[in-house]
């Protein structure tokens, strides 16, 4: 048995700053979560397909999911996405995430720019472990 996993936001992110963790927005989708950080459930795998990210010109826009405490690191983080002209999203993928442990997002604005809001999200399954 698979649920729908997402979580999106429209966050104002600080010039030639970062913010992990943002708000997130809440509008009663299915599978939406309300929070960051997430932490797996027990009995499931979090299968994520798909991450993006919108509203600042490459390379200046990057969003980076990223497993477990702070503070991310590279090895923490999976596949970053830039954006392009304006915006840049990724799916398809499979990156299978197992019970207990912790997603988070960076969103990292690149410019001297204040307050610049960004689109972001991060999408897939939650996916029952059967024993």
């Amino acid at each position: 048995m698979t649920t729908p996993f997402i979580v999106y936001g429209q966050t104002a992110l600080p010039a030639n700053g970062s913010l992990t963790n943002p708000p997130v927005n809440v509008n009663g989708l299915n599978g939406e979560i309300t929070s960051l950080p997430y932490v797996v459930p027990c009995g499931y795998n979090l299968i994520l397909t798909g991450w993006g990210f919108e509203g600042l010109k490459a390379p200046f826009g990057v969003c980076i999911p990223w497993i477990g405490t702070a503070p991310a690191t590279n090895a923490k983080c999976l596949a970053s996405i830039g954006t392009g002209p304006g915006s840049y999203y990724v799916t398809n993928m499979y990156w299978s995430i197992p019970a207990e442990k912790i997603l988070n997002v960076l969103l990292i604005n690149g410019t001297t720019q204040a307050n610049v809001v960004c689109a972001w999200f991060m999408q897939g399954y939650l996916e029952e472990v059967i024993a």
